[in-house]
């Protein structure tokens, strides 16, 4: 306390896109909101859940004929479900099958 000042925040509810719940009988953790979230940003919050999103025998290139995207938002689609996958290894992403 001489040399820095602490304050109490409380218990942590929110931290790097995790919610935290504590009770007597455990922590719990969730992504529920970063989930939330990422579909308002993109307003997707209306679309149906599918098993696979597109064609998994589709041959991709980079040179396609299609216009250029902005890579700022290509990242920021892309990243946003791969951060999920640092916890929840289960979730995958076809999207990244280029390097940016």
């Amino acid at each position: 306390m001489s040399e820095f000042e602490i304050i109490d925040l409380g218990l942590m509810q929110y931290f790097i896109g995790i919610e935290m719940r504590q009770t007597n009988d455990g922590i719990f953790i969730s992504r529920e909101k970063y989930c939330r979230d990422i579909l308002h940003k993109w307003k997707m919050e209306s679309r149906k859940p599918m098993s696979t999103p597109n064609n998994t025998n589709e041959k991709l290139s980079m040179e396609d004929g299609a216009k250029k995207v902005d890579s700022k938002s290509y990242r920021s689609l892309v990243g946003s479900p791969m951060y999920l996958t640092a916890t929840r290894t289960y979730i995958q992403c076809t999207c990244c099958r280029f390097n940016f």
